[in-house]
């Protein structure tokens, strides 16, 4: 893989008439023209726009000029915002698969400065977290509660989030809940038993709703290991309280612009996590479970960032994702849209950005 940089505007257009029309700059010297000439072979077009190629067509990554801090800071901004506000590794994971030339030192910058990131801190908790393994996909899942009641009337009775999460693969699957009756949350793990098929082991805690006979019989029938974790000693049950810290401080970030209704950002949020390079294991959740990689999790992030800065002559720009219900509105830097209404309430370093929310 090609390790140098496209450093400014000049050079950019230059790889670019080569690739097009296969002129090279008439001052340049044998030498210089040769090494020029190699440059270029390590790109291509694709549209318009200039890509440094990949060893598959999917990994091609388009180019960002190096000296241009502002434009990087754009493409990082949009594609925390897309993500629900993945943390920097995560961000420069995903920004790192699909362009060329972002700083890590920018993608900080955009993670410090964002404030819906610094109202959310990551809940704390006692004593060091024990590492629970497994070989394969559903040899063991560990489930858990997320008491979200306080939300209640925003979402039609909704008060609770049941999550699993499959300790190899750190996929997770949420069920929301009107109650956490033993009987509800019976119902619930069938669900995703019917779908998925039956897990070899599951593991919680000791709570009244997952040691109740309705439980007890579900996982009889279904020929299922039950392992409680030690009363008063959530570490135990650690991968599924990771998950739920990750999951609140999620809804914490967003909830301010969603008027509190979770239900509605729960399946993008769970999406993003799932098809987000987890640090165990450097695959995404997703690739790891279904051995495969999703085509729509990381790629759509990353279209709507494309789409809402290559619109340049649109002033409201409304980024629909597929196979989702959600639309999120994002307005690109007056610098590429000059006849933009100047009427704005919200920036972000250099670019003016107009107040909307991000709803479903």
């Amino acid at each position: 893989m090609y390790k140098g940089f496209v450093r400014n505007k000049q050079e950019y257009d230059e790889i670019v008439d080569f690739l097009q029309n296969g002129e090279v700059r008439s001052d340049f010297t044998d030498c210089a023209k040769s090494r020029f000439i190699k440059k270029c072979k390590n790109f291509i077009m694709i549209g318009e726009k200039l890509y440094l190629k990949g060893e598959n067509p999917n990994e091609h990554k388009k180019v960002i000029i190096t000296e241009d801090l502002d434009m990087q800071e754009l493409y990082a901004q949009l594609t925390h915002i897309s993500t629900s506000h993945i943390g920097v590794n995560k961000l420069e994971n995903l920004l790192n698969t699909h362009y060329f030339g972002i700083k890590r030192e920018i993608i900080r910058k955009v993670v410090a400065d964002c404030e819906a990131c610094s109202k959310s801190q990551p809940l704390k908790h006692n004593g060091p977290l024990k590492n629970i393994t497994a070989k394969k996909p559903f040899e063991r899942l560990q489930i858990d509660l997320i008491d979200l009641r306080r939300y209640k009337n925003e979402n039609s009775g909704f008060s609770w989030v049941l999550t699993i999460i499959d300790v190899f693969s750190k996929y997770a699957f949420v069920q929301p809940m009107k109650s956490k009756t033993a009987e509800n949350t019976a119902i619930s793990l069938s669900e995703i038993f019917d779908t998925y098929g039956d897990p070899q082991i599951v593991q919680s805690d000791n709570g009244t709703e997952f040691i109740a006979h309705q439980i007890e019989e579900v996982f009889k029938n279904r020929k299922i290991l039950k392992i409680c974790s030690r009363p008063r000693h959530p570490q135990s049950n650690g991968q599924i309280e990771r998950f739920n810290q990750t999951l609140t401080r999620f809804f914490s970030k967003n909830l301010h612009q969603q008027e509190k209704c979770w239900i509605t950002i729960l399946k993008k949020t769970v999406m993003d996590y799932n098809n987000t390079i987890h640090s165990s294991h450097k695959k995404s959740p997703f690739e790891l479970f279904f051995n495969r990689k999703s085509h729509n999790s990381s790629r759509i992030c990353i279209e709507q960032t494309d789409n809402a800065i290559d619109n340049e002559n649109s002033s409201d720009i409304s980024l629909s994702i597929e196979n989702s219900d959600i639309i999120i509105e994002k307005y690109a830097c007056k610098k590429y849209i000059d006849r933009m209404n100047r009427n704005s309430s919200v920036h972000v370093s250099k670019y003016t950005f107009k107040k909307n929310k991000l709803f479903i």
